[in-house]
């Protein structure tokens, strides 16, 4: 959005260690009446599944609060405004917590492992920073039943098997010991 000569209108980040993180960013000024057609560099930019990152503070100070994928696309039409065109993007554990397999077998020696596998699928959305854990499965494998954020959320930390902590802030996903960091 900082190339091209369009108006932003709003920008609403929402961060949660409990559910997926989302941002939701309106343009305007992008549609040109006299042709009839959005402007192209607003068309490049509505591709759905494309990689988004909000970055936000001051000309000299920017932080990237924010990493997803373009969720879906809305267009409003403002007697003061005009055409505004809202694009919604939701971060990884959105894809975490609908992902159509359910039952997986990892061969790994322990939970942390587990997370790194699952992790690899996501890699373009977040790297990832895993405290080892210590255990040592007998038979080398566990079973996954359910989606990957319930796996790791509810299935591992949840139910006392690893002492862990799983969270995502703009493109860096955690499974760390909790409060290592106050």
């Amino acid at each position: 959005v900082q190339k091209i000569e369009i108006q932003v209108l709003s920008v609403e980040v929402t961060l949660s260690l409990n559910s997926a993180g989302s941002a939701r960013i309106v343009l305007g000024g992008c549609y040109d009446y006299k042709n009839g057609a959005f402007d192209k560099a607003v068309r490049d930019l509505a591709v759905l599944g494309k990689e988004v990152e909000v970055s936000l503070g001051y000309v000299s100070c920017f932080q990237k609060v924010f990493k997803g994928f373009l969720a879906s696309i809305d267009m409003t039409l403002d007697a003061d405004e005009g055409i505004a065109v809202e694009f919604t993007a939701l971060d990884v554990r959105w894809l975490m917590m609908t992902d159509n397999f359910r039952c997986r077998e990892y061969a790994v020696k322990n939970y942390s492992d587990a997370v790194q596998d699952i992790m690899k699928r996501y890699k373009k959305l977040c790297s990832v920073k895993i405290d080892a854990t210590r255990e040592n499965f007998e038979d080398g494998s566990i079973s996954q039943r359910g989606s990957d954020y319930d796996f790791i959320v509810k299935d591992l930390i949840q139910s006392g098997r690893a002492d862990r902590e799983f969270f995502v802030v703009a493109d860096k996903a955690y499974f760390r010991k909790p409060r290592s960091v106050s």
